[in-house]
């Protein structure tokens, strides 16, 4: 692959002096000649073979880690006992003795940091009860890998006078032993893993706490499953594959000896060392990355372990208790947040130390038909803010937040907002980590996490609740399947599941309808002053547009929008290469959204501000009629006069405002609706049916030309979402952002709007999108003659398919229909270069538009006029 190509590969593979060792039965001391001194009988005795199989193993394991690039502990001096041994060569002396106390195993660096007391750089192990019975444990062999990595430690370059803090000093040994051991000896740990050892094999440490500073001694050396995912990470990039998350995967331990191996100078404190770290990350050819974005990754993929690599917690008696315990271990508390429903939000609270993680969970009402969770936040501490990453448990749809932020009364407000799609049927556990672009800096934040779906609702005329959509949203079963208790590598994960639900709906287009919401602040770059009455008949200039619609691809899946760049329209189901597959689904859809009472609502009060919670009785109602694109239905009244001027048909609708934040827009609407088809006497309208209804939309700051959203925080979400489907870090991402002509269709299709792609780095926007699929189709020239008379007006295709075109038969003569057709593109064409859209994507729209039914064309053209 063509990154594999270009990465520059590190030194790998190299030779140390000496990789041979022997048992010898005695402490070292100083007092006497160590090197001299006969072995004394080791106890308890082990046999010979039990001693042929330790020298051999930590033979083979120091050829492993000198065939990954680590230091050579003797040529650096890192341990004195090289003696000849038996064999007549040098060998590595070990020293074997019980004590009760002590552990299975150390390193002793030399004085001043040697344990036991002694100046000499020296292997130990400790007999006492580690090697009873007749075969060494598997916990032996990763004591045995454990303690000669840290005299690899002491032999690398970032060695200071006594080693790095635990939590790199023990975490890494701890990781590259156990990958020795299982790799050497295929170790299985079966005793370990029925009881709580189960928390040292998988480094189950609290990541609530900062990752640099564990809350325990015990937690540097559980920090081994941080270490053990940047091994992951780094043997995915050199295959050129995606990190598999929760599922087990390879691991590749050169990173390790590269960072090792680039010098340690500042003082010794956890700050300054996460600061070394995220410094070598930004460089590593393998990794490329800063730490905050691998960090995020680690949390919420580790999170999700237990179900497809450890599998069951034996220590624990009841099943269902295992994953709440896990993820306690993990981060202290992971609370139920509440149900989400269509109309109510959530609100948690939560405390997050720096450089920590914290999880919550939810779950989804399944009688919802919204496809996509917002979870947003609302403050003033931009860099506080900016520290927040959330995924799901898995991995899944990982994030960083998109920022915007606009200034009042000379204070700043900031919104974060996160989108994911909604999963019915199954607990959905997000996690959040807290940690700055450059972790030294970052500090504890206790962020206030609003929780919404977003939905609207009505009745027409006294009648069925609508919109009334195909018939797909019956009740479910909220209860999450039990677990096995055994590992399950293959689990779906969420996104799978996010992406499988899409593909079942392909199979029945209608079901990718949904209703959503869009606010829109109206403002004028020369409002005029308004009068009483004007104020009243709701004639004022600045206005708040409420847009309530049915839509195919609704906007909320932008967390998919991580696949665009190999596979545009992959996660709409589509075959991208073929356009008629596009145009088909559409017209699907098109007559489905047709047929719809209330498919598009569009309300209109005066302009108000955030906070506001009132009554309106002058505000704009139109409703959509179904099957009829010409004629809706309108609030509105009499005729009303004031001194010589007519205010014709005043709205009279009725509008409450419950409540209107940045977050969220939510209220009730009712009007007594006219007919445009029949609408009788301006003196005394006909009322042709009521309406009555509610609404919740997330995210109104989107529509507020006052928000100003972030370049770097957007572009940051863009990248870490990309970073799961592509193995060559974040640079060459912005590579290719960079020399993108126009951005992938399904961040269109998700609703991205040209500021946030603007800020992404792509050099053209979306333009105004419809509710067909077809306004985001990227140009695909078939160059058939059946279609030459539609792809001869696109530029691009003119050049590809000049010599099939030749042998296309002449046109015949233009028809009524014809010149109705072109009279329609023109104009069309006429309303999209007004909105300054790029050629290529006009010129698509053109061709798509062409190739339309007339009630279709009829309804996009009315829709672009809008």
């Amino acid at each position: 692959m063509l990154w594999q190509a270009v990465l520059p590969a590190p030194a790998y593979g190299q030779t140390w002096q000496v990789t041979e060792f022997e048992l010898y039965g005695d402490a070292p001391v100083d007092e006497h000649d160590w090197i001299a001194e006969e072995s004394a009988s080791i106890q308890p005795a082990l046999s010979d073979e039990m001693i042929q199989d330790i020298e051999e193993f930590l033979g083979q394991t120091a050829k492993l880690y000198a065939k990954l690039g680590f230091a050579d502990p003797v040529a650096k001096g890192a341990i004195d006992s090289v003696v000849i041994g038996k064999n007549g060569r040098k060998v590595i002396r070990v020293y074997v003795y019980p004590t009760e106390n002590g552990p299975g195993g150390w390193y002793s660096s030399g004085k001043p940091c040697a344990m036991p007391v002694t100046s000499r750089k020296v292997l130990n192990i400790n007999t006492f009860n580690r090697y009873k019975g007749k075969q060494v444990s598997d916990a032996a062999y990763q004591t045995l890998a454990h303690e000669l990595f840290h005299a690899v430690q002491r032999a690398s370059d970032s060695h200071t006078q006594c080693g790095l803090s635990d939590w790199i000093s023990e975490g890494t040994a701890d990781a590259v032993a156990y990958f020795a051991s299982n790799k050497l000896r295929k170790t299985q740990f079966k005793l370990e893993r029925r009881n709580i050892q189960t928390i040292k094999l998988y480094g189950a440490r609290g990541y609530n706490t900062p990752l640099n500073k564990p809350e325990d001694a015990l937690g540097g050396y559980l920090t081994s499953s941080f270490w053990r995912y940047l091994a992951e990470v780094s043997a995915a990039s050199r295959q050129g594959i995606v990190h598999p998350g929760a599922a087990p995967a390879d691991e590749d331990y050169r990173y390790l000896a590269d960072l090792l191996n680039t010098p340690y100078t500042d003082k010794l404190t956890p700050d300054n060392e996460i600061k070394w770290l995220n410094r070598w990350m930004r460089t590593y050819p393998h990794i490329r990355t800063n730490l905050a974005t691998a960090y995020s990754g680690f949390v919420t993929t580790f999170a999700e372990i237990l179900h497809t690599r450890v599998g069951q917690l034996s220590f624990i008696p009841d099943p269902t208790e295992w994953e709440p315990r896990w993820l306690k271990r993990l981060f202290g508390r992971c609370p139920f947040v509440g149900h989400v429903s269509d109309f109510d939000s959530l609100q948690h609270q939560i405390v997050i130390k720096e450089n920590g993680a914290a999880c919550f969970f939810i779950m989804v009402d399944p009688n919802t038909n919204q496809s996509a969770i917002k979870i947003e936040l609302v403050g003033t501490d931009v860099k506080a803010m900016q520290q927040l990453r959330i995924g799901m448990q898995d991995g899944s749809f990982l994030s960083a937040p998109i920022l915007s932020s606009r200034s009042e009364d000379y204070a700043v407000q900031v919104v974060a907002s996160w989108t994911f799609p909604a999963l019915k049927n199954t607990r959905m556990t997000f996690v959040v980590a807290n940690m700055a672009s450059e972790p030294e800096r970052s500090q504890s934040v206790t962020p206030d996490f609003q929780i919404m779906a977003g939905n609207y609702r009505f009745t027409l005329g006294g009648g069925e609740v609508g919109p009334v959509l195909p018939g797909i949203y019956g009740p479910q079963q909220m209860t999450p399947p039990a677990s096995s208790g055994k590992p399950n590598p293959t689990k779906p994960t969420r996104k799978k599941l996010a992406e499988k639900k899409q593909a079942d709906a392909l199979r029945d287009p209608a079901m990718q309808l949904s209703p959503v919401g869009k606010a829109n602040r109206k403002n004028y770059a020369d409002p005029t002053e308004c009068n009483l009455t004007q104020k009243q008949l709701n004639l004022c200039d600045a206005q708040l547009l409420i847009d309530l619609q049915v839509v195919g691809f609704p906007a909320q899946r932008a967390m998919l929008a991580a696949d665009s760049f190999e596979s545009p329209q992959s996660f709409l189901g589509v075959n991208p290469n073929n356009l008629d597959e596009i145009r088909q689904v559409s017209a699907i859809l098109d007559q489905e959204i047709a047929a719809i009472d209330g498919r598009k609502i569009r309300i209109a009060v005066p302009k108000i501000d955030y906070g506001f919670s009132g009554q309106f009785d002058n505000a704009e109602l139109i409703v959509a009629k179904a099957n009829d694109s010409h004629y809706q239905y309108r609030a509105y009244g009499p005729t009303v006069r004031d001194g010589n001027r007519t205010y014709h048909q005043p709205p009279n609708g009725r509008v409450h405002i419950k409540t209107y934040s940045p977050t969220q827009l939510s209220g009730t609407f009712e009007a007594d609706l006219i007919d445009e088809a029949n609408p009788g006497p301006d003196e005394a309208p006909l009322v042709a049916t009521q309406i009555r209804g509610e609404f919740l939309i997330p995210s109104p700051w989107r529509g507020d030309d006052d928000f100003q959203v972030d370049e770097q925080s957007t572009r940051q979400a863009l990248i870490q979402n990309t970073l799961k489907t592509t193995p060559f870090g974040a640079a060459p991402i912005q590579a290719i952002i960079e020399n993108m002509s126009a951005p992938p269709a399904d961040l269109c299709a998700a609703g991205i709007t040209d500021a946030e792609l603007s800020a992404m780095g792509f050099k053209s926007g979306c333009g105004n999108q419809t509710e067909s699929t077809s306004a985001v189709t990227t140009p695909h020239c078939r160059c058939d003659c059946a279609v030459h008379q539609q792809e001869s007006a696109q530029t691009a295709c003119q050049s590809q398919c000049q010599t099939a075109w030749q042998t296309c038969p002449s046109p015949a003569s233009e028809t009524a229909g014809d010149k109705t057709l072109a009279a329609q593109a023109a104009e069309l064409d006429a309303l999209l270069k007004a909105k300054n859209l790029p050629d290529a994507i006009r010129e698509a729209n053109i061709a798509t538009f062409r190739a339309l039914p007339e009630p279709q064309r009829l309804q996009l053209l009315e829709q672009f006029r809008q």
